[in-house]
């Protein structure tokens, strides 16, 4: 059952400095996201519903893959939501993956990797080499259509090819 009310936002705003002598002069560049300037503030809400920016199923977890394995995510069967209820995704708007304390050696990998069924997402190329290499997070978004899931593309591989285990989070969010 979809959930009966929902509201997400993202916001991102920061900026930063850089001062170098260049010959007998100062040079400061200043950027800053949010000041509606140059970089509007970078934000992405969902209401309750299946159409562009809306979105009625949320999955979150902490998972650990253990070394040189996969930890293969079905979206379409498997899922539960906040209230326990069954998942079953047909379109994907958001997905954040965090690894829980990063570090030089922890990396996921994450896209169809020859997975039987792949949601290949934001990958486009379902090839059995395609993957987005994380070391710290990753956040993606297709806040209109979303990403289809349907019973033959479905499975969102992570792999982990350290050789220690490695802890993330995962939040997804769609349209049952």
């Amino acid at each position: 059952m979809p959930l009966s009310s929902f509201e997400f936002a993202s916001t991102l705003v920061g900026g930063g400095t850089s001062d170098r002598a260049v010959d007998l002069a100062s040079v400061l560049a200043t950027f800053a996201v949010g000041d509606g300037t140059v970089w509007p503030e970078l934000a992405t809400s969902f209401d309750l519903g299946t159409g562009d920016l809306q979105a009625n199923q949320i999955f979150t977890d902490t998972r650990t893959v253990a070394a040189t394995t996969n930890d293969d995510i079905d979206l379409f069967s498997g899922l539960t939501n906040v209230y326990n209820e069954a998942i079953v995704f047909t379109r994907i708007k958001w997905v954040i993956i965090d690894i829980d304390t990063p570090t030089t050696t922890k990396r996921l990998r994450v896209g169809p990797l020859a997975v039987a069924n792949a949601f290949v997402g934001w990958m486009i190329n379902a090839g059995g080499t395609t993957y987005e290499e994380i070391v710290t997070r990753v956040v993606k978004e297709h806040p209109y259509a979303g990403w289809t899931v349907s019973n033959v593309i479905r499975n969102l591989r992570i792999f982990n090819p350290g050789a220690t285990a490695v802890t993330y989070r995962i939040l997804i969010i769609g349209v049952q």
